[in-house]
């Protein structure tokens, strides 16, 4: 019996090193749940004293930063910029610590590392689908789910690890959704009516390397319906049958104030919210859904200048839709300024 047991020892050794390479299928990071660091390009899990690593650098076209809210299925090439690495450490790791650090600490020191190749092999598999049931902005969430294809890693004692495929689980980022409008110019898209809209651009200048989105806030709101006079405030409650609507869009790309007028439907458009029917309900503290619109006189030309507050809004996600049929996502927002405007007659 002792005969037989060495010689099975032997032949696994042997079978496991005599060309130095395995397939390895062992550690599973998919339940881990993944961070990311501001200041690098790092996505990472941590579990106890092992560490698994995404480090991609993606500058192609919409890939500038690889985990974008856009539903669908992406690949990302590995090589020298887009790499993988498998680590392990003397002991347990505080990721944010380690991996966000401009210089790592000291301790725990890396036992081993595994990484890709820099010459390619594999694909980073990244399928972003929508979190249908929101009820927050802050909530308002896509999911990664990210799969590792044909993937080699080595270490520099030669060893291998071989995965055709490696579950690294999902990484989720927040929706595109920003409410920053208040200090930024309202604009018409036919003048002297309550069509207004701000927009900010994310990126200004267009800077390389950058995501570009521009971010539209619409508001429809008839002119007959603001105050007439001086210090008046009115509560103006949001109803398609009235013409009362709010509409959050967010487009990938630069879009021009006339283009965005005329041609709102056909631009390359990454979310769209609607803003639900308001409730003017029997006690003003249960009203839901509605224009707070405070008036004074502007000092310099006696015209009435318009503040604009949104009210217990609630948004629901109008594109993408979901393509397995989930319920649209749908938030509550905090009171949000639109900002001062006035409404031009010519």
């Amino acid at each position: 019996m002792k005969k037989y047991l060495a010689f099975l020892i032997c032949l696994v050794v042997l079978n496991a090193c005599d060309d130095g390479e395995m397939t390895f299928d062992t550690f599973d990071f998919s339940e881990v749940q993944a961070s990311n660091c501001s200041n690098n390009n790092l996505i990472y899990k941590v579990n106890g004293n092992e560490a698994l690593i995404l480090q991609i650098n993606s500058t192609a076209a919409n890939d500038i930063f690889p985990f974008r809210n856009v539903i669908g299925t992406k690949t990302i090439p590995l090589n020298n910029s887009n790499k993988v690495f498998y680590r392990t450490f003397s002991g347990d790791i505080n990721g944010s610590s380690y991996f966000c650090s401009t210089i790592p600490p000291a301790s725990p020191t890396v036992t081993s590392e595994y990484a890709t190749s820099d010459t390619g092999n594999g694909i980073i598999e990244i399928t972003t689908t929508l979190v249908p049931s929101t009820t927050t902005l802050a909530n308002a969430k896509y999911l990664h789910s990210i799969i590792l294809r044909n993937v080699t890693f080595t270490n520099s004692q030669g060893g291998v690890l071989i995965f055709d495929e490696l579950n690294f689980g999902t990484y989720s980022t927040v929706s595109s959704v920003e409410f920053a409008f208040s200090n930024l110019t309202a604009q018409h898209c036919s003048v002297g009516t309550g069509n207004l809209f701000k927009v900010i651009d994310t990126n200004l200048g267009n800077i390389a390397g950058t995501e570009n989105l521009n971010k539209f806030l619409e508001i429809n709101i008839p002119v007959s319906m603001f105050p007439t006079q001086s210090t008046e405030v009115r509560k103006v409650f949001l109803s398609e049958t009235d013409g009362v609507n709010a509409i959050y869009r967010v487009y990938n790309g630069d879009v021009e104030n006339e283009d965005y007028c005329g041609q709102v439907e056909t631009l390359s458009k990454q979310e769209e919210w609607k803003a639900n029917e308001g409730v003017n309900a029997p006690q003003d503290a249960d009203d839901q859904g509605y224009f707070e619109i405070s008036a004074s006189t502007d000092p310099d030309t006696g015209l009435l200048v318009f503040n604009i507050t949104l009210k217990k809004f609630s948004f629901t996600r109008a594109f993408p839709i979901d393509p397995t049929g989930a319920p649209a996502g749908t938030f509550t927002s905090v009171d949000v300024n639109f900002g001062t405007i006035s409404l031009p007659t010519e």
